[in-house]
């Protein structure tokens, strides 16, 4: 299966998509995924550090529960910091 991605400039690109079974907290997941393996490499070993931090003795429920809000904090906090960045690049300017 493939996917078209359109960008701002109106010009396409089809991407294939490729099913890859992903292990989060204690079940497995079958996903499909335009993502090349590096990036899904480094973007299931980030889950896999919030979710040991979360703990692996939490139910399944719970524990994508936590990653989840985890993970969003996480983002949010970088948005902050980069939001605060591109106003001190502003500012000297």
């Amino acid at each position: 299966m493939s996917t078209l991605i359109a960008d701002s400039g109106g010009a396409t690109l089809t991407v294939e998509k490729r099913s890859v079974r992903i292990k989060l907290g204690k079940r497995s997941y079958n996903v499909r995924t335009a993502l090349e393996p590096e990036q899904l490499d480094r973007i299931v070993a980030l889950l896999h550090r919030v979710i040991e931090e979360s703990g692996n003795n939490r139910d399944q429920e719970e524990l994508l529960v936590l990653t989840s809000l985890r993970l969003a904090f996480f983002l949010d906090d970088i948005a902050s910091k980069l939001e605060s960045l591109i106003g001190e690049g502003r500012n000297r300017v």
